[in-house]
């Protein structure tokens, strides 16, 4: 409908730490990354290679308080945003023209 990417990131890591998000099995891993395909999304852990030649604006959305916050800067390649340890934060990625 809108042809834009979903990207669910951080959803949680596999392993013993007493944290909720750092205390899943590894097929609840593998379940959540196929229940994101599935659903026409893509899961992932932060790091994002994006087509050189296409540069983005970032925001930050608190999606229960209903806030957005941009990241300062512009970004192309592969990078990495930093995210608040909160739930219910989405990520929106536009292309941007060069300025």
């Amino acid at each position: 409908m809108y042809k834009k990417p979903v990207v669910i990131d951080e959803c949680a890591y596999e392993g013993n730490i007493h944290q909720g998000w750092g205390s899943i099995t590894g097929e609840e891993m593998v379940r959540r990354f196929w229940e994101g395909y599935v659903r026409g999304g893509y899961v992932g852990h932060r790091i994002f290679k994006m087509p050189t030649n296409i540069k983005f604006k970032v925001e930050i959305i608190d999606t229960w308080n209903m806030t957005i916050k941009e990241v300062p800067g512009v970004f192309e390649g592969t990078f990495r945003i930093d995210l608040p340890s909160m739930p219910y934060i989405a990520v929106r990625m536009r292309a941007v023209e060069d300025e």
